[in-house]
């Protein structure tokens, strides 16, 4: 028994000792050091080599560089003194003296002068971790002389390579005077968009007003910004952005702003103390995972003027916003998708969708016969909501449209004809009749070929540049007849096209012409050029078809820096054009561009609008920029629109412009704007004008 047991205790600790080898890594299995000097000494029995004089270190990735080093090869510490300079992935680090671990890439550094794009540091200890660096009573900034223009001194700050940096009571020096106090301050290095910025300004709606953001990081993935404003006219406001972008819950954004107006300026006589509150509350979210997708966007605001009166270019854009969520799953031929759409302010009018389910399946080859088919299917819970009022019609819509197509090849022409069915189902019309259906009957014919050619031509004169040329003629037609739907549109509430859906017969002529060439070895588009055009054939009651608008399309790229495009839409009836536009845009020496551009337009009345637009840039000298902007409208007047004028100055680590807008009707602003040449978007700005600024 008592064999047996040391037996059993033998082969453990053979078993320990085995497994102890395994799993452990020998000196002489590690990267090889390899020193190099003007004199280099091994003390083996100690596990220590010493070396003196221009000496160089390297280990994986890292490249060391000083004085004096003393190596411990067994624990694979080292001790560097005199002119060191540590070299790895995380950036350039100086410094008089450094302990530094070989393997764990942990240390400490005496006297730091750091390079970490994009910022300069200096402190009089750092420590180094694997991917990050700690240091006390520092100097940061972009600027790189000796002296910098301005600099962040930091009690403690933690810099994290291509990352961002964490600072704790920051000073903000320009020169040799601190003009700013932070308890803490984070900054992305990867992200370089608009950031923290302080605005001093005078509007003639807003009079006297200061606009400051501070931006944060809450997490590695939630980025914060709080805004503290305030308007001698309007009141104190304020408000709170928070952006996430994280891999596992997909992009949001959260914004809520509120201003306490106490309407006061411009001739009304109202008490400080009324105030009036006006807010605005967003969030938007994408999420994608596979084959599942999130969208949604929501909106919430005081009223409906309120985007106008203090966010302008949100309003310029999308005057009234919508309110959805829509998940969809995609299947490998088809996709299923919900939509919730819901109004929530009563002062616009809105379509609601409570819910809209639908699958939609690709056009798929229906078993061993020549034929594809396509379905849509989908039933919506459908509102439309008047604005201002209690006045609503709704309807539950179940609607199905099957397509069955027959594509082939008959000599040189690829045709694909097709019928269709839709049928729809409306739980009442707008007279409040229930339980109506309705179906259409479609069919139609697609045709397409092609026709190129090779010319050998070779032109490199007058800014033209061809290497052969290949004219590829593309003419096509679109054949659609929709018959007379068994329910007229004239009964149903126009929800979205499904519902407006009339008889049809109308073919689409288009022809697209497009040369070719060769420049550097790549093909490129020389000349695209496409016309198209309806053609609506003689229904019941019509004296004969007639042509619709006849669109034009042009894009040219005569050699690699000059562009110019086109469109236009021709009206048969009027026989004159309804709008075109046209824009050329080309380099100038010495860093510089010229953009030009037309736009014409019937408005209502058949009042015509005619725009011309010119922006011109163009770098004076190594220091000074020059740009300019102008719109002109070609009314009875011929007034401009407006006209910009901003000249910048190169001060080495900061870009100063100053900018002059004028706009018709809206009065003169101007401003100066400070750029960090490094965070091009993080700035100061100081304006004043007599309009409503872009905020």
């Amino acid at each position: 028994m008592f064999k047996l047991k040391k037996g059993l205790i033998l082969i453990l600790l053979l078993l320990m000792g085995y497994f102890s080898i395994c799993f452990s890594q020998e000196p002489d299995k590690l990267s090889p050091i390899v020193v190099n000097g003007d004199k280099v000494e091994y003390f083996t029995e100690l596990n220590m080599i010493v070396a003196e004089g221009n000496v160089i270190i390297e280990y994986g990735e890292a490249t060391l560089t000083c004085d004096k080093i003393t190596v411990f090869t067994q624990t694979r510490d080292i001790l560097a003194e005199g002119n060191v300079k540590l070299i790895d992935e995380t950036g350039i680090v100086d410094g008089s003296s450094a302990f530094y671990n070989l393997d764990t890439k942990q240390g400490k550094i005496i006297e730091a002068d750091m390079k970490i794009d994009p910022y300069f540091a200096v402190a009089p200890e750092a420590e180094k971790f694997p991917a990050k660096f700690i240091l006390y009573d520092a100097d940061i900034t972009t600027c790189n002389l000796d002296k910098p223009h301005y600099h962040l001194h930091c009690r403690r700050v933690e810099i994290i390579p291509n990352d961002k940096i964490r600072a704790k009571k920051v000073k903000f020096v320009v020169g040799n005077r601190t003009i700013m106090y932070l308890p803490f301050f984070v900054q992305s290095i990867k992200d370089r968009r608009e950031g923290s910025s302080f605005s001093l300004g005078q509007s003639k709606e807003w009079g006297p007003y200061v606009l400051t953001r501070y931006t944060y990081y809450l997490t590695d993935d939630v980025r914060g910004t709080m805004h503290f404003d305030w308007r001698e006219n309007k009141g104190f406001g304020g408000g709170m952005d928070l952006e996430m972008l994280s891999e596992n819950f997909g992009s949001g954004l959260f914004r809520y702003y509120q201003v306490n107006e106490h309407l006061r300026g411009e001739g009304e006589v109202s008490p400080v103390f009324k105030n009036t509150v006006r807010y605005k509350t967003q969030y938007r979210h994408k999420w994608d995972e596979g084959n599942n997708h999130l969208i949604m966007e929501l909106n919430d605001y005081s009223d409906a003027n309120f985007l106008k009166h203090y966010f302008y270019r949100e309003y310029e854009k999308d005057a009234q916003t919508d309110n959805y969520i829509l998940v969809s799953h995609s299947f490998p031929s088809a996709t299923l998708s919900l939509t919730l759409s819901k109004r929530l302010d009563q002062f616009y009018s809105d379509i609601e969708k409570v819910p809209e389910l639908k699958l939609e399946t690709n056009s798929f080859k229906v078993m061993d016969t020549p034929f594809y088919y396509q379905n849509q299917t989908g039933i919506s819970g459908l509102t439309s909501r008047t604005a201002y009022t209690d006045v609503d019609e709704d309807t539950v819509r179940f609607d199905t449209y099957d397509r069955l197509s027959y594509p082939f090849k008959f000599a040189f022409l690829n045709l694909e004809p097709s019928v269709g069915i839709r049928n729809t189902y409306y739980s009442k019309d707008k007279n409040g009749e229930e339980n109506i259906s309705r179906s259409i009957f479609y069919s139609g014919c697609n045709l397409l070929t092609k026709f190129y050619r090779t010319f050998d031509v070779k032109v490199n004169s007058y800014g033209i540049e061809i290497d052969k040329l290949r004219h590829i003629i593309t003419p096509s037609l679109e054949y659609s007849f929709i018959n007379d739907p068994t329910l007229s549109s004239d009964r149903l509430t126009a929800f979205d096209e499904i519902d407006s859906i009339t008889k049809q017969n109308t073919v689409i002529l288009t022809l697209e012409n497009k040369l070719q060439t060769k420049r550097s070895g790549e093909s490129v588009d020389f000349l695209t050029f496409i016309v198209k055009s309806p053609y609506d054939f003689k229904q019941e009651g019509n004296s004969g078809g007639e042509f619709g608008d006849l669109s034009f399309d042009l894009e040219m790229l005569p050699n690699a820096w000059l562009k110019f495009w086109s469109d236009a839409q021709f009206d048969f009836r009027r026989r004159s054009f309804r709008n075109a536009n046209f824009d050329i845009s080309f380099p100038l020496e010495n860093d510089g561009k010229v953009t030009a551009g037309y736009r014409y337009a019937v408005g209502a009345e058949d009042k015509d609008s005619e725009v011309f637009t010119f922006g011109l840039e163009r770098q004076l000298n190594p220091k000074w920029k020059f740009r300019c902007y102008h719109r002109l409208e070609f009314t009875a007047r011929k007034m401009i629109e407006e006209q910009e004028y901003a000249l910048s100055r190169d001060m080495h680590c900061w870009d100063l412009e100053f900018i002059v807008n004028s706009k018709k009707k809206k009065g003169v602003t101007f401003w100066f704007a400070f750029r960090l040449k490094a965070f091009s978007d993080v700035g100061f700005d100081f304006e004043k004008g007599h309009q409503q600024p872009k905020t």
